[in-house]
Protein backbone atom coordinates (compact mmCIF):
# COMPACT_ATOMS: atom_id res chain seq x y z
CA UNK A 1 0.00 0.00 0.00
CA UNK A 2 1.17 3.47 -0.74
CA UNK A 3 1.84 5.84 2.11
CA UNK A 4 3.17 9.32 2.31
CA UNK A 5 6.56 7.99 3.32
CA UNK A 6 9.11 6.73 0.88
CA UNK A 7 8.70 3.02 0.53
CA UNK A 8 10.33 0.27 -1.42
CA UNK A 9 8.18 -2.23 -3.22
CA UNK A 10 9.78 -5.53 -4.20
CA UNK A 11 8.22 -7.29 -7.12
CA UNK A 12 9.30 -10.89 -7.74
CA UNK A 13 8.70 -12.52 -11.07
CA UNK A 14 8.93 -16.25 -11.47
CA UNK A 15 10.45 -17.74 -14.55
CA UNK A 16 8.12 -18.89 -17.21
CA UNK A 17 9.38 -22.39 -17.98
CA UNK A 18 8.35 -25.38 -19.98
CA UNK A 19 9.44 -29.02 -19.83
CA UNK A 20 10.76 -30.60 -23.02
CA UNK A 21 9.51 -34.16 -23.56
CA UNK A 22 12.57 -36.36 -24.25
CA UNK A 23 10.51 -38.72 -26.43
CA UNK A 24 9.08 -35.92 -28.58
CA UNK A 25 11.19 -32.79 -28.00
CA UNK A 26 9.61 -29.47 -28.88
CA UNK A 27 11.96 -26.65 -27.96
CA UNK A 28 10.95 -23.01 -27.50
CA UNK A 29 11.67 -20.96 -30.64
CA UNK A 30 14.43 -19.02 -28.92
CA UNK A 31 16.35 -22.08 -27.69
CA UNK A 32 19.91 -22.05 -28.99
CA UNK A 33 21.27 -24.73 -31.27
CA UNK A 34 23.55 -25.85 -28.43
CA UNK A 35 20.55 -26.21 -26.13
CA UNK A 36 18.67 -28.19 -28.77
CA UNK A 37 21.62 -30.61 -29.03
CA UNK A 38 21.32 -31.56 -25.36
CA UNK A 39 21.20 -35.33 -25.05
CA UNK A 40 17.73 -36.37 -23.86
CA UNK A 41 17.87 -40.15 -24.26
CA UNK A 42 20.64 -42.61 -23.60
CA UNK A 43 20.62 -46.36 -24.17
CA UNK A 44 22.89 -48.79 -22.36
CA UNK A 45 23.32 -52.08 -24.24
CA UNK A 46 24.58 -55.53 -23.23
CA UNK A 47 25.29 -58.05 -25.99
CA UNK A 48 25.64 -61.74 -25.13
CA UNK A 49 27.50 -63.74 -27.78
CA UNK A 50 27.59 -67.53 -28.01
CA UNK A 51 30.71 -68.92 -29.68
CA UNK A 52 32.77 -72.10 -29.91
CA UNK A 53 36.40 -72.32 -28.77
CA UNK A 54 37.49 -71.02 -32.19
CA UNK A 55 35.29 -67.93 -31.92
CA UNK A 56 32.68 -69.13 -34.43
CA UNK A 57 29.08 -68.14 -33.67
CA UNK A 58 27.09 -71.17 -32.46
CA UNK A 59 23.81 -69.49 -31.44
CA UNK A 60 22.04 -66.19 -32.02
CA UNK A 61 23.32 -63.36 -29.83
CA UNK A 62 21.08 -61.71 -27.25
CA UNK A 63 20.94 -57.90 -27.10
CA UNK A 64 19.49 -56.25 -24.00
CA UNK A 65 18.94 -52.53 -23.51
CA UNK A 66 17.93 -50.06 -20.84
CA UNK A 67 16.82 -46.62 -22.00
CA UNK A 68 17.33 -43.58 -19.82
CA UNK A 69 15.70 -40.21 -20.43
CA UNK A 70 15.96 -36.76 -18.93
CA UNK A 71 13.49 -33.91 -19.15
CA UNK A 72 15.01 -30.44 -19.37
CA UNK A 73 13.09 -27.46 -18.02
CA UNK A 74 13.61 -24.51 -20.36
CA UNK A 75 13.14 -20.81 -19.65
CA UNK A 76 10.60 -19.57 -22.22
CA UNK A 77 12.16 -16.09 -22.30
CA UNK A 78 15.85 -16.95 -22.58
CA UNK A 79 15.54 -20.39 -24.22
CA UNK A 80 18.14 -21.79 -21.82
CA UNK A 81 17.90 -24.95 -19.73
CA UNK A 82 17.35 -24.02 -16.07
CA UNK A 83 17.28 -27.57 -14.72
CA UNK A 84 15.76 -31.02 -15.09
CA UNK A 85 12.54 -32.68 -13.97
CA UNK A 86 13.14 -36.15 -12.50
CA UNK A 87 9.69 -36.93 -11.07
CA UNK A 88 7.33 -35.90 -13.89
CA UNK A 89 5.83 -32.83 -12.21
CA UNK A 90 7.19 -30.35 -14.78
CA UNK A 91 9.34 -28.53 -12.20
CA UNK A 92 13.10 -28.35 -11.69
CA UNK A 93 14.30 -31.14 -9.38
CA UNK A 94 18.02 -30.86 -10.17
CA UNK A 95 20.32 -28.57 -12.09
CA UNK A 96 22.88 -31.36 -12.53
CA UNK A 97 22.27 -32.89 -15.94
CA UNK A 98 24.26 -36.03 -15.09
CA UNK A 99 21.96 -36.67 -12.09
CA UNK A 100 18.79 -36.16 -14.15
CA UNK A 101 18.71 -39.52 -15.98
CA UNK A 102 15.67 -41.66 -15.12
CA UNK A 103 14.30 -45.01 -16.26
CA UNK A 104 11.41 -47.19 -15.09
CA UNK A 105 13.73 -50.23 -14.87
CA UNK A 106 17.51 -50.14 -14.81
CA UNK A 107 18.09 -53.91 -14.62
CA UNK A 108 19.25 -56.12 -17.47
CA UNK A 109 17.60 -59.50 -16.75
CA UNK A 110 19.39 -62.81 -16.27
CA UNK A 111 19.78 -64.90 -19.43
CA UNK A 112 20.13 -68.70 -19.35
CA UNK A 113 22.60 -69.94 -21.94
CA UNK A 114 21.04 -72.20 -24.59
CA UNK A 115 21.48 -75.98 -24.45
CA UNK A 116 23.46 -76.85 -27.56
CA UNK A 117 24.03 -80.52 -26.74
CA UNK A 118 21.94 -81.55 -29.77
CA UNK A 119 24.48 -79.68 -31.91
CA UNK A 120 27.34 -81.62 -30.33
CA UNK A 121 28.47 -79.15 -27.67
CA UNK A 122 29.23 -79.64 -23.99
CA UNK A 123 27.76 -77.27 -21.40
CA UNK A 124 28.92 -73.65 -21.87
CA UNK A 125 31.52 -71.95 -19.67
CA UNK A 126 28.67 -69.83 -18.25
CA UNK A 127 25.35 -71.59 -17.63
CA UNK A 128 23.72 -68.18 -17.28
CA UNK A 129 24.59 -64.51 -17.55
CA UNK A 130 23.49 -62.84 -14.33
CA UNK A 131 21.17 -59.87 -14.14
CA UNK A 132 22.93 -56.51 -13.96
CA UNK A 133 21.87 -53.12 -12.66
CA UNK A 134 23.07 -50.30 -14.90
CA UNK A 135 23.31 -46.53 -14.67
CA UNK A 136 23.27 -43.91 -17.39
CA UNK A 137 27.03 -43.51 -16.99
CA UNK A 138 27.76 -47.19 -17.76
CA UNK A 139 29.32 -48.18 -21.06
CA UNK A 140 27.84 -50.74 -23.43
CA UNK A 141 29.14 -54.24 -22.66
CA UNK A 142 29.63 -57.60 -24.34
CA UNK A 143 29.60 -61.00 -22.62
CA UNK A 144 31.03 -63.97 -24.51
CA UNK A 145 29.78 -67.46 -23.62
CA UNK A 146 31.99 -70.23 -25.00
CA UNK A 147 31.02 -73.79 -25.90
CA UNK A 148 33.39 -76.73 -26.52
CA UNK A 149 32.60 -79.61 -28.85
CA UNK A 150 31.88 -82.90 -27.13
CA UNK A 151 34.75 -85.37 -27.34
CA UNK A 152 34.00 -87.90 -30.03
CA UNK A 153 34.00 -91.49 -28.87
CA UNK A 154 35.67 -93.71 -31.44
CA UNK A 155 34.64 -97.36 -31.61
CA UNK A 156 37.29 -99.73 -30.28
CA UNK A 157 39.10 -101.70 -32.94
CA UNK A 158 40.55 -105.03 -31.88
CA UNK A 159 44.32 -105.09 -32.09
CA UNK A 160 46.29 -108.02 -33.51
CA UNK A 161 47.60 -108.81 -30.04
CA UNK A 162 44.16 -108.77 -28.48
CA UNK A 163 44.27 -111.84 -26.25
CA UNK A 164 40.60 -111.46 -25.43
CA UNK A 165 39.76 -112.77 -28.90
CA UNK A 166 41.84 -115.98 -28.58
CA UNK A 167 40.19 -119.18 -27.53
CA UNK A 168 41.49 -120.14 -24.12
CA UNK A 169 43.23 -123.49 -23.73
CA UNK A 170 41.78 -125.93 -21.30
CA UNK A 171 43.88 -128.37 -19.34
CA UNK A 172 42.24 -131.26 -21.13
CA UNK A 173 43.21 -129.96 -24.59
CA UNK A 174 46.03 -131.82 -26.30
CA UNK A 175 48.87 -130.00 -27.84
CA UNK A 176 49.24 -131.42 -31.35
CA UNK A 177 52.26 -129.38 -32.15
CA UNK A 178 54.98 -131.64 -33.61
CA UNK A 179 57.94 -132.01 -31.31
CA UNK A 180 61.49 -132.05 -32.58
CA UNK A 181 64.21 -133.83 -30.81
Amino acid sequence: TATDEDSTVVVTYSQSTTPVDPKNPVWPDNASDATKKTELTKTIKRTIKYVDSNGNVVSEEVVQTVEFTRTPIVNKVTGEIVGYDTDGDGKVDTTDGSAAWVTPNNTLPEVVSPDLSAKGYDAPDQAKVSSKTVTATDEDSTVVVTYKMKAKEEPKKPSKDDSSKKTPKHDGDKDNTPKHD
